[in-house]
């Protein structure tokens, strides 16, 4: 097997991998409930002369959709979405203390769906296909107490018949890296429902019992803007564990 065969196999890999890596992130946006200051209009377009649709009064939710520019993409209802100027848009005080069952179960659906798309992606990769051994992040528990929303994962891995070996990460792949992402959007999602420290627990289980792997710690300021939040959450979140190449090998 020649040096050029190789290293052709390695560029279709990391092409792969890149391709995989946009894919799965590049439209991924969470709806998240804001508050409206002082009352305002949806408009039709992102324009303040755009057509005006709907009267928004003050301290009104609205659900989030998107962003473009200078204006968030709120849903009027199902079907129909329109546009508000940011600066009509406050993250203070959304569900404070009163974080209802329903916006519970929707934060928790959420987090499942986001879980079983990362998974699917994975298991879809030929990369963790050639090596024989796909990552898998299952969904294990989560407690809110009313300050802090605590979520457990379990990290384990899934070999398939052509397991080549236990690595799963090399100098040019990394797949703490796309953990990372995964993070960010679970994180991003969580604070729909407002507590003042979040916490991703990420557990293997060895042995038959369960064991802290890595955790990840986020201290929200909820006056931050949500293109902030989504682009550069890794500015403000804390990650902790004994392990030094933490996603490097299956645990």
């Amino acid at each position: 097997m020649g040096t050029s065969y190789i290293l052709g196999l390695i560029y279709r890999l990391i092409f792969t991998l890149l391709i995989f890596y946009t894919f799965l992130f590049a439209n991924d946006y969470i709806e998240r409930l804001g508050v409206v200051k002082g009352g305002t209009f949806i408009l039709l377009k992102p324009n303040k002369d755009a057509k005006k649709l709907v009267r928004l009064y003050d301290g009104q939710t609205v659900i989030i959709a998107g962003e473009e520019n200078n204006y968030y993409k709120v849903k009027i209802n199902n079907y129909r979405y329109g546009f508000v100027q940011k600066k009509y848009i406050t993250f203070k005080n959304v569900l404070k203390d009163s974080g209802t069952i329903y916006e519970e179960k929707k934060v928790v659906s959420n987090i499942k769906t986001i879980l079983t798309k990362f998974n699917k992606k994975l298991s879809d990769a030929e990369y963790f296909k050639t090596l024989g051994v796909i990552p898998q992040f299952l969904f294990h528990d989560y407690k809110l107490n009313g300050t802090n929303f605590n979520l457990e994962l379990i990290y384990k891995c899934k070999k398939i018949d052509n397991t080549l070996h236990n690595k799963i990460g090399n100098d040019k792949y990394k797949l703490n890296k796309i953990v990372d992402k995964l993070i960010y959007l679970l994180f991003y999602n969580m604070q729909l429902i407002q507590n003042d420290m979040y916490e991703i627990r990420i557990l293997t289980n060895k042995d038959g019992s369960l064991k802290p792997y890595v955790a990840y710690r986020l201290k929200p300021n909820y006056e931050r803007d949500m293109s902030v939040l989504q682009e550069d959450l890794s500015r403000f979140v804390d990650m902790y564990t004994n392990i030094k190449e933490p996603f490097k090998e299956c645990p």
